[in-house]
């Protein structure tokens, strides 16, 4: 098994020291005297850890690497390729979650960061799939190439290049053998004239479906032309030329994130050396493409949809009606929807959809997810709105769930009511009745509801809530921001919690599973490291709506966090939390509450003193 490891430059006094004990459980391979331009320094960086980093914003992963460089030093750094001929594959936390890695090197890596003073001064990569990505940045050859191109060697050999496309690509023959090994995509349509041209003259870009959008834009250095979250048209430097890319992503609702994931998973390498949709996909993504999300057809899709009709056994007309109902059973068979894009600037064929079998069964989508990484199996969500209700389909499980959960909650009017439940394809439905409001960030960014009465109306509903789930018995587990709808009534304000599909029961608790990512969002988690609670994920709510300091707030939310799940093991302890919480929420306001929620309310009035606090603090600092 092959592995790379770095000593950076700030480590290099512990060069001899490490590589002599790497010597003593690895074949030493190679080892490279790397250099790196100064001048771009940190956009390696930034390429090289692009796949590790992606969930941070451009901002976060710029600072990330400034700091980076300082700590890990910008001088010429170490690279060495080293064998291990008895790997030992475990399962390890790292900066990517739980991942299956070969423990002898990772122990090594914890260990020589140890020895260089902690830090990441030290570089491995723990898999194979990382060897091959991390070579093909570095060297340009892939891990079987590498082999290929290097011999191993005692002597040293210094490197002179930076990562594959700093600075731009040589071609875009390059740009695809650095994606082939290192992203999951696929060039999704127009793709008939690459390589030798980059666009064809109807359509002025390369279309992609990639994994993660941060990620294909870290590691490509692409430019984003428009800096709007929702458009995806980038530029990538090659050969000189600034081509344009559109980078749709998994879960942008491009097309049903399910469809997407298939579509990646089935994905074929075409003799051109870049991937491409397998031909059903091929041919119902175009399709879809042509009648969903264009006011029309252009003229040169007709016979590209002929010829990959004909791969797949089909009969292509350029009807509106028989393409839709061509989507419709496709669809169907394979538990997709037709989804609205996050990208405002796609047009969405509504007219047409209205005629869609998939529309009169279920109603318009509004969500969809997948967890793959659950067991016993894999699970999805999709929700559809209807004239005064929403219908959700999910797996057998979930919606059993959240029927018995509600019902079990009718008699109270902070939950939604069940209208129907039953069977339909592909697992089971729940229709549940519309609730009018607002979401929690939406209504208390009003400066109308920032009062003494709304936040005091919040926090006694917020408790009420927590009271009726304990008395029965039932841990939601999912106090995420999105699960609350918030409106006013008389003069306060009311609330309601919604999807119980991942929902326990308190006594049971311990022995239920939960995917990947339950009670958190991209931005914020509402779960401990270790279990659940709705007491704590509450304070940590609390924490989102109100970031300002109001002492009434604050001290419910201190108490909410000590909460942790042990305390689900007792319904006592649990009770005793109930009554404590009642206390603190019925306590009055001070004064200091009611200055606070006052600049609360006048945000600019507060900006204008914390703008003055600081200016005082500064002169009587000279």
């Amino acid at each position: 098994m092959l592995h790379l490891l770095i000593i950076w430059s700030n480590a290099s006094r512990k060069k001899e020291e490490i590589i002599n004990d790497l010597r003593k459980s690895f074949v030493v391979r190679n080892i490279f005297a790397f250099h790196w331009d100064k001048d771009v320094f940190l956009q390696n960086l930034k390429v090289f850890y692009s796949h590790s980093q992606y969930a941070l914003d451009e901002k976060e992963y710029h600072n990330l690497f400034v700091y980076k460089m300082q700590h890990c030093g910008s001088e010429d750094f170490t690279a060495v390729i080293v064998e291990d001929e008895h790997p030992d594959l475990q399962e390890r936390e790292t900066s990517s979650g739980k991942v299956v890695v070969n423990a002898n090197m990772f122990d090594k890596k914890q260990l020589y960061r140890e020895w260089t003073g902690g830090g990441h001064q030290i570089h491995t990569s723990n898999s194979d799939w990382e060897t091959n990505k991390d070579l093909t940045m570095l060297f340009g050859y892939n891990s079987k190439d590498f082999t290929e191109h290097y011999e191993p060697s005692e002597q040293e050999i210094e490197i002179n290049r930076n990562c594959v496309g700093v600075g731009g690509f040589d071609s875009i023959e390059q740009l695809f053998y650095l994606l082939n090994n290192s992203i999951e995509y696929v060039v999704m349509r127009n793709h008939e004239c690459l390589p030798n041209e980059y666009t064809e003259e109807l359509h002025g870009d390369i279309d992609l479906l990639v994994e993660d959008k941060n990620y294909i834009k870290y590691l490509t250095s692409a430019k984003d032309v428009y800096q709007i979250p929702y458009r995806v048209y980038h530029t990538i430097l090659i050969d000189g030329k600034e081509v344009p890319f559109d980078f749709r992503h998994i879960g942008d609702d491009y097309y049903d994130v399910i469809w997407q994931y298939d579509i990646l998973q089935t994905r074929l390498l075409n003799s051109k050396g870049f991937y491409v949709p397998n031909a059903e996909n091929q041919y119902y993504s175009l399709l879809y493409h042509a009648y969903i999300q264009k006011p029309e057809v252009a003229a040169d899709y007709p016979p590209k949809l002929r010829y990959y009709a004909e791969q797949i056994g089909i009969e292509y007309k350029n009807d509106a009606s028989t393409a839709l109902s061509q989507l419709d059973d496709f669809l169907l068979a394979h538990n997709y929807d037709y989804v609205r894009p996050q990208d405002i600037t796609v047009h969405y064929n509504r007219s047409l959809l209205q005629k869609s079998k998939l529309f009169s069964m279920y109603g318009e989508p509004v969500s969809k997810s997948r967890n793959h990484q659950i067991e016993p199996c894999d699970f999805f969500t999709a929700v559809y709105k209807r004239p005064n209700s929403y219908l959700k389909r999910a797996a057998d499980f979930l919606i059993d769930n959240e029927y018995n959960r509600l019902k079990k909650l009718e008699r109270y009017d902070c939950f939604p009511k069940v209208l129907d439940y039953g069977l339909a394809e592909y697992g089971k439905y729940i229709e549940i009745s519309e609730i009018d409001g607002q979401s929690l960030l939406e209504f208390f960014k009003l400066q109308r509801h920032r009062t003494p009465r709304y936040l005091r109306s919040f926090t006694e509903q917020l408790y009420d809530i927590l009271r009726i789930l304990v008395e029965n018995n039932i841990l939601h587990r999912d106090f995420i921001h999105r699960n609350w709808i918030i409106r006013e009534e008389n003069g306060r304000c009311k609330l309601f919690l919604l999807d119980f599909g991942w929902a326990a029961d308190i006594d049971k608790h311990s022995q239920t599973y939960a995917p990947t990512g339950l009670g958190t969002t991209m931005t914020q988690s509402y779960k401990l490291a270790d279990g659940y609670s709705d007491f704590y994920s509450a304070g940590r709510l609390l924490n989102h709506i109100f970031p300002v300091y109001i002492p009434y707030i604050k001290k419910i939310e201190k108490f909410l966090v000590t909460i942790t799940a042990d305390h689900y093991d007792s319904t006592d302890r649990l009770q005793q939390d109930i009554l404590q919480l009642k206390t603190l929420v019925n306590k009055r306001f001070s004064l200091n509450d009611y200055r606070k929620i006052f600049l609360y309310r006048h945000s600019k009035v507060n900006k204008k003193l914390t703008n003055l606090k600081k200016k005082i603090k500064r002169r009587l600092k000279r």
